[in-house]
């Protein structure tokens, strides 16, 4: 998976190497959620999930530094179809 910017220059910004079968096109989605630190405030960031078959990722993006997207990678969860309705 690729986030690249086509302007002013195309750059990628973020890759990630998703597993499962090549042949599955991936959705993309992103969103603003809340996340909860402990011993901090809550923060909304932007957050990128992203699904191929059977497996969600979700990526915190938290800043953009030097050209690089900085990402915390947040978990991972099984989904089924009717999941996927749910969080993209």
């Amino acid at each position: 998976m690729l986030v690249i910017n086509l302007r002013p220059e195309v750059k990628i910004l973020f890759s990630f190497l998703l597993p499962g079968q090549q042949d599955c096109l991936p959705l993309l989605s992103w969103r603003y959620a809340g996340i909860k630190v402990p011993g901090k405030d809550a923060l909304f960031d932007p957050v990128l999930a992203i699904a191929r078959q059977s497996t969600m990722h979700f990526f915190q993006v938290s800043g953009y530094y030097n050209g690089i997207v900085a990402t915390t990678y947040i978990t991972l969860i099984p989904a089924t179809h009717d999941h996927y309705a749910s969080y993209l």
